[in-house]
């Protein structure tokens, strides 16, 4: 088999490079982890006399280190092909790692410098950026390679972090031991990387369409660092663009509900408000409850605001299916919307919820500022076993971003499609102490009219709630019979 034939230049130079210290700063998709696992796959497959070895790679999570063993052992499959037995399928291509006939083996590792310690060998340190402590990865990693061995490090910038700092060491040339590879999207379509994806769509090449895709790309956000490799002076997105992308696979719904500032609902009595409340629910809401399935834990998270032209009010349903995927197949979002409003339709919402074979589990509020009134109300109602008033302290973000963004590593988590939420998802970044919250910034939704990572919020809120055991208690509304 003549590999260089199915690399193209880009994946060529980097297979090819003998350097002790690999790092690659690149554009996202652009196939160079591909072109690794090809590599690793040749050098386990050599004896140690031929200059093989044990080879790993390292993750941000288990669900990417199964994906670099299936391509790795599609390369195992293309080898047997052209005639040389590396390793049996049957026997030895298994999840978590590939036994060769030269007695070495490629693993995925998890993402803990422990995890390291002690062995030698092929190292590639995948998403670098976006590891949580990637200095401690390096310091465990670097000690590998003093018998034989070697290291690489690839990655999309994530503002200025570790890797970014890695990237300017080695420019800087302090590593006589390490090369640099940088290959933003020009260098890969002037490589041919769209003639490429047209040929696996089996779809002709055109420069028109390069043009429209690469339009596409850089009209989205965070294009400077995923696209052109620019790291942005704040930090970068704590949840990365393509999970967020790959998991939105629900049909797009978010349900949009804008009041004037001076709607005449205001000048109503409190019945006729509430009555208008349930016709509006009813009309939009009841239809997306009705499939919802039935039997399986539901939560809500709720992130409140309050002001015409400032953030939204947005309430998240998630339900854990069978399988263990949190759901969110649809959203809504107020704007505008009065305090007494929210709180009808709160109640509104959660007794839909309590009602024939549903499982309505609790729900989380922001109840900071103005929240405070929605978390107060619902304790009130439904009492603490139902209710998180939650107050977003940096020790709440420490503790429940993690798990947020595990669940969009391993596919745990689906979500309708829609832009603004998963822009409002790319806000959350690290804060100079380290905790992964939203960050200051303010944008626009395609309308132009502001908000500030409101979904994302609800969504975390949601996810929060199920951690824990769902409740054994339960509150039903139930009407006093007169004597």
């Amino acid at each position: 088999m003549n590999l260089n034939s199915l690399l193209l230049p880009y994946q060529q130079a980097w297979v090819a490079d003998r350097a002790k210290l690999r790092v690659a700063a690149k554009a996202r998709r652009i196939g160079l982890t591909w072109a690794e696992a090809a590599r690793q796959v040749f050098t386990a497959a050599r004896s140690k006399a031929q200059g093989g070895c044990n080879c790993y790679y390292v993750s941000t999570s288990a669900r990417l280190g199964r994906e670099y063993i299936a391509t790795c052992a599609k390369w195992v499959r293309a080898f047997n092909q052209g005639g040389r037995l590396v390793a049996d399928e049957a026997r030895d291509i298994l999840a978590g790692e590939i036994r060769f006939n030269s007695g070495f083996v490629i693993k995925a590792l998890p993402s803990n410098p422990e995890a390291m310690r002690g062995l030698g060998g092929s190292i590639i340190i995948d998403e670098a950026g976006f590891h949580d402590d990637l200095g401690e990865l390096l310091k465990a990693a670097y000690a590998c390679g003093d018998w034989g061995g070697d290291l690489a490090v690839i990655s999309t910038f994530n503002g200025l972090d570790e890797f970014y700092e890695l990237v300017e060491e080695v420019q800087s040339c302090n590593r006589a031991d390490a090369s640099l590879h940088r290959i933003d999207i020009m260098r890969a379509l002037e490589d041919g990387l769209h003639r490429r994806r047209c040929a696996m769509e089996k779809r002709p090449y055109t420069p028109e369409s390069q043009q429209a895709w690469l339009d596409r790309c850089l009209a989205s956000p965070g294009a400077e660092e995923e696209y052109l490799c620019i790291p942005r002076r704040s930090g970068g997105s704590y949840i990365r663009r393509d999970l967020v992308d790959e998991c939105m696979t629900l049909d797009p719904q978010v349900v949009r509900w804008e009041l004037p500032p001076e709607a005449a609902q205001a000048r109503r009595s409190d019945s006729e408000r509430t009555a208008t409340v349930h016709r509006w629910a009813a009309s939009h809401l009841s239809p997306l409850i009705a499939k919802l399935e039935v039997n399986r834990p539901i939560t809500l998270g709720y992130d409140f605001a309050r002001s015409h032209n400032g953030d939204l009010s947005v309430i998240a349903p998630m339900l854990e299916k069978r399988s263990l995927v949190k759901s969110v197949p649809w959203l809504l979002e107020m704007r505008g919307v009065p305090f007494d409003e929210q709180w009808a339709l709160l109640q509104w919402l959660v007794s839909q919820l309590q009602t024939g074979q549903r499982r309505f589990t609790g729900l989380a509020v922001d109840s900071g500022g103005n929240g405070g009134f929605i978390g107060e109300k619902a304790l009130q109602r439904w009492g603490s076993t139902l209710v998180d008033a939650v107050q977003l302290s940096e020790q709440w973000y420490a503790s429940n971003m993690p798990r947020f963004r595990a669940a969009f590593e391993e596919h745990l988590i689906e979500l309708t499609r829609d832009s603004d939420v998963r822009d409002d998802i790319l806000m959350i970044s690290k804060n100079p102490r380290g905790v992964p919250k939203l960050s200051d910034a303010r944008r626009k939704d395609e309308t132009g009219k502001p908000r500030h990572g409101d979904a994302a919020i609800a969504l975390v809120l949601a996810h929060s709630r199920h951690r824990g055991d769902a409740p054994t208690s339960d509150y039903r509304s139930i009407s006093r019979r007169s004597a």
